[in-house]
């Protein structure tokens, strides 16, 4: 499925980068579909523009402490880009930054349900359990977020990237 525009992420630090860098490759792989970096969105399509996204990130990282991020149970819906997830602990902090993301670029959204995706697709829920039953219903990881990413959506998943890091500045 294509996108567009510049969406906000939060990526893990190296070790647990790799982890489900290799988890998403062996997935995209085996079930046909595109690979792409793990991450936790924080605000999608947040801008068409990458001059206006840069700009407003600033703002968005400006007085941002560094905070916790816990992921754990996997899950999936009957939607594209939520075909299967490590669900993200929806903390005090980590809410907090997706409003104040929202806020800056003037964006509504669908309610926040932070997570890390593992495959993006249509698939049925009976593959979909098959999946969590190998690679385990639980994927309990802990990091520290301190900077943001821009990531340039445009095009299909596996054409994603990252446009410029923003560490935080408390």
């Amino acid at each position: 499925m294509k996108t567009s525009g510049y969406t906000i992420n939060i990526i893990p630090p190296a070790g647990i980068y790799d982890k489900f860098d290799e988890i998403i490759k062996k997935l995209a792989g085996k079930y046909g579909t595109f690979k792409f970096a793990p991450h936790i969105t924080v605000l999608g399509q947040a801008s068409d523009s990458k001059e206006t996204a840069i700009k407003l990130m600033e703002q968005v990282t400006s007085n941002q402490k560094p905070f916790t991020v816990t992921l754990n149970k996997v899950g999936f819906q009957d939607f594209f880009f939520r075909a299967l997830y490590v669900l993200a602990e929806k903390t005090a902090p980590l809410a907090e930054l997706h409003r104040k993301a929202k806020m800056i670029f003037n964006k509504e959204a669908a309610p926040y349900m932070p997570h890390l995706s593992l495959l993006y697709g249509d698939f049925a829920p009976e593959i979909k359990e098959k999946i969590i039953q190998e690679i385990g219903s639980e994927q309990p990881t802990t990091f520290i977020v301190s900077s943001l990413h821009l990531f340039r959506t445009e095009g299909e998943s596996n054409e994603w990237y990252s446009v410029a890091k923003f560490p935080f500045k408390d």
